[in-house]
């Protein structure tokens, strides 16, 4: 029985039916299968109609958009104006430091999440 629920009731799915709170022999007969699992024609027609039940992989982001990415978080935005600031009290060593270190920041988190979004999990070492 498929009916919708009410604040303080029951969550339901996207279609509005809650077949988790469903016994199991009533569940089995709205989905017009068995205990055993479906009959070869039954399943054959769902796979037609339905097609396989897989997931399909996502394409990660683009490279130049990963990239600028890595230099968007409040941390970096901090050391680049820190960087900024360096520059303009004549603080060239101390600049180069901060963006040297937002530069090694930024490729490391470029090349881990790359490798994470190809399936990698990240790289070997």
């Amino acid at each position: 029985m498929r009916t919708t629920s009410a604040p303080g009731q029951r969550p339901q799915d996207a279609s509005g039916w809650a077949w988790w709170s469903e016994p199991a022999p009533q569940l089995l007969q709205e989905l017009v299968s068995g205990a055993g699992g479906l009959q070869g024609a039954t399943a054959r027609a769902r796979l037609a109609r339905h097609g396989p039940n897989s997931l399909r992989l996502a394409g990660g982001p683009a490279g130049v958009a990963l990239l600028s990415r890595q230099f968007t978080s409040p941390i970096i935005l901090i050391l680049l104006g820190a960087a900024l600031l360096s520059l303009l009290l004549d603080s060239l060593t101390d600049a180069l430091i901060i963006l040297a270190i937002v530069l090694m920041r930024g490729v490391g988190g470029f090349w881990l999440e790359r490798c994470a979004a190809r399936g990698g999990g990240g790289p070997s070492w």
